[in-house]
């Protein structure tokens, strides 16, 4: 009995280890869309929300941070400036 509950415990932990990155990056996604709409339609009424939202949208970006910045590099300088107009013409709307 011991013996298979270890076994089950090691299958789930290298499926884990083996969908990590996949899982991580689609969690971000996830969360990046939920802050965009907090931002752009509506605020939630606990400060809380906001902030833990921020905090695991950072959390779920760190192991994929190396995949974004090489992404990053790759930009064209126009690209990077269209999207920053784009960005400062939401903050002033």
């Amino acid at each position: 009995m011991k013996g298979e509950i270890i076994n089950v415990i090691n299958t789930a932990w290298q499926f884990i280890e083996g969908n990590s990155r996949f899982m991580s990056w689609n969690l971000f996604l996830a969360l990046f869309t939920l802050a965009m709409s907090f931002w752009l339609f509506s605020k939630p009424r606990s400060i809380f929300i906001r902030w833990g939202v921020l905090l695991l949208l950072g959390a779920s970006l760190l192991p994929n941070i190396n995949r974004v910045v090489a992404y990053g590099s790759k930009l064209n300088i126009e690209v990077a400036i269209a999207i920053t107009l784009v960005l400062i013409i939401l903050d002033i709307c």
